[in-house]
């Protein structure tokens, strides 16, 4: 949360003339209502599985930007198939700037209440070493803007031989 997924993602995606997914809209788009509203009625396993149904389903498909929400490496199909059809971004992001990028936002069930600073850290903490292990490349974006990340990725791209 607050990695700029969507920002990078919609950027890298115009810049390679590629088409951008986001998972979440995704999902909300087959629920027909907003995430923090799944939450709300279903609870976060409801929303895991909408999760997984997308990430399949995009899997399907070539030649595509996709953002992905940060809990979705908590499953292993998911990590599996995104890896086998593509290569993984991690888009690190500090707590502190994490923080700040979301207190506008009070659509984040993850988020809710007081103490977010906090949730974030214990979230990113719960997270990181799968981030970091899934992942083909990292590009920290606390200290980018989302510019210069969309010029890191396509740089690491490049020096894989992803594109040219």
């Amino acid at each position: 949360m607050g990695s700029g997924k969507s920002t990078v993602g919609k950027m890298l995606a115009t810049e390679l003339k590629l088409p951008f997914l986001d998972t979440d809209d995704l999902v909300e788009a087959r629920a027909g209502r907003a995430i923090k509203d799944i939450f709300k009625a279903e609870g976060e396993d409801r929303f895991r599985i909408l999760e997984k149904e997308v990430v399949k389903e995009v899997c399907l498909r070539s030649s595509q930007v996709i953002a992905c929400g940060g809990g979705v490496v908590l499953d292993d199909e998911n990590t599996h198939s995104l890896k086998e059809n593509g290569v993984l971004v991690y888009l690190k992001v500090s707590p502190s700037v994490a923080c700040q990028r979301t207190e506008v936002s009070n659509d984040r069930p993850l988020l809710k209440g007081s103490r977010r600073q906090e949730k974030i850290e214990k979230l990113l903490c719960a997270r990181e070493e799968i981030y970091e292990k899934v992942a083909d490349f990292a590009v920290s974006t606390s200290i980018l803007t989302p510019e210069q990340a969309v010029e890191e990725i396509e740089k690491k791209l490049k020096q894989r031989g992803i594109i040219s």
